[in-house]
């Protein structure tokens, strides 16, 4: 089990499970994970989030991604858990088309050349 991840991964693990089940005409997630990376992009400009030094504590804020909550419902943290545990199997299978695309758009974000 992955214990921690980098601020990439963690990007990519929201990505990825923010924009899972969002697809286009031609079944690709593409736009659905930019419109997330660029929230995320958004996030890290605005004053109110400066305070927050790293993109793992922007994902990582309470109540702002699905894939990150912990709720009181154990019915929910069973859905949430399963749908973490695919976003796992995901990243350990780096051949797919999602993880290629949720890499591409993540490594724009990171290196500040996401288009909005």
């Amino acid at each position: 089990m992955i214990k921690s991840f980098s601020d990439r991964e963690n990007v990519i693990a929201t990505i990825l499970g923010e924009a899972r089940g969002e697809k286009d005409k031609k079944g690709s997630s593409y736009e659905a994970m930019q419109a997330v990376a660029n929230v995320i992009d958004n996030r890290s400009k605005r004053k109110q989030w400066k305070k927050l030094i790293s993109f793992t504590d922007i994902v990582k804020q309470k109540k702002q991604f699905e894939v990150w909550k912990i709720s009181s419902d154990p019915k929910k943290n069973k859905d949430i858990e399963a749908n973490r545990a695919d976003i796992l199997s995901i990243m350990r299978n780096k051949n797919t088309s999602e993880y290629k695309d949720a890499v591409k758009i993540t490594d724009l974000l990171l290196a500040g050349n996401l288009k909005d």
